[in-house]
């Protein structure tokens, strides 16, 4: 089953069998009864954490139309109490972060709003610098080439890597879920190490559709959570087969949560070992990005500027001595 393990006020996704799961595949309830019952099933086990959680939400600007996410805090707009933008989130005294419950989960799951402003997403990074999980992300018409070599690499070396396509249906997730929390650079080091052998393997493919990992940094900035992902099976976008998982063929699985219950999630062991014996102390290559330095090498730098007249002296003493040239500009 999906299991939402929400620690340390961060949330973390861990897929795991259980009789919970098999319950939601149960074909003999309607749509919205199975929604609900997951919702209640992951509430629940998100309740036995017993910690706080932190989630955002999606907002979409009806003038500007470009949607973003943001913490989902209790008194957001509040008059006197919040001061955005002046003030902002991370560093506002009066910040009063919501718990994931189950009715967040729930209208995620149904996510009717055209807007997708019920979607939800989730911070990978926990305050220890852990994380239970690792995406990368592609953005790029060409982005099923690169995953299908990204997702031999992992089976080549016994990983487990579930294909998500993204909600606009023009790019895609490979997420990798571990079984229990990992340092952040080790589980990007991770990552990257199966990205470089990618890029190795198949050099007629540029890997330009690869974007970033999630999460993007080492460790927890200052003031913030790290960079998020929106949770996957949006209701409204599910309905155009995105937002879901994909089999070999980047078709959607008929039934997610029994193809969920299939993952395995990877051990601790694993990420050293396939770190130490491919990594080669330059794991990263030229995939590496943090979001301080979000430019990608591989992308062509813009021309520099042509030379002109005036950027040549009118005129230039040569001086020859002891066979070598020395050039004086003469201001």
């Amino acid at each position: 089953m999906v299991k939402y393990a929400l620690n340390n006020c961060k949330a973390a996704v861990i897929w795991k069998k259980s009789q919970a799961t098999r319950n939601c595949s149960s074909k003999t309830k309607n749509c919205a009864e199975r929604t609900k019952l997951c919702a209640n099933n992951l509430a629940s086990t998100r309740q036995r954490q017993n910690r706080n959680r932190r989630h955002s939400g999606r907002y979409s600007p009806r003038k500007t139309k470009k949607a973003g996410y943001t913490p989902v805090c209790g008194n957001e707009w509040a008059k006197g109490v919040c001061e955005k933008p002046r003030v902002k989130c991370g560093k506002c005294p009066n910040r009063n972060l919501l718990p994931l419950t189950k009715d967040v989960i729930y209208r995620h799951l149904r996510c009717k709003d055209p807007l997708g402003e019920d979607v939800i997403g989730v911070y990978p990074m926990l305050p220890d610098e852990t994380c239970c999980f690792v995406v990368a992300d592609f953005d790029d018409e060409n982005w099923r080439e690169d995953v299908k070599v990204l997702r031999e690499i992992c089976r080549d070396n016994g990983l487990d890597a579930a294909v998500e396509r993204s909600r606009s249906g023009k790019g895609g997730h490979v997420w990798f879920f571990f079984i229990e929390p990992v340092p952040c650079s080790l589980a990007r080091k991770l990552v990257s190490v199966l990205l470089t052998l990618a890029m190795e393997r198949r050099h007629d493919l540029s890997f330009k559709s690869y974007d970033r990992l999630i999460p993007n940094q080492d460790t927890m900035p200052s003031g913030g959570f790290g960079n998020l992902i929106a949770l996957p099976f949006q209701g409204l976008a599910a309905q155009d087969k995105n937002s879901l998982f994909l089999d070999d063929s980047f078709e959607p699985y008929d039934d997610q949560w029994a193809y969920l219950s299939t993952v395995d999630r990877i051990l601790p062991a694993q990420v050293e070992e396939i770190v130490a014996r491919l990594g080669g102390g330059n794991e990263l290559g030229v995939l590496a990005s943090t979001e301080d330095n979000p430019n990608k090498p591989w992308e062509k730098k813009p021309a520099p500027a042509p030379l002109v007249q005036t950027d040549f002296p009118e005129h230039v003493q040569i001086t020859r001595a002891n066979g070598l040239y020395y050039f004086e500009r003469k201001q």
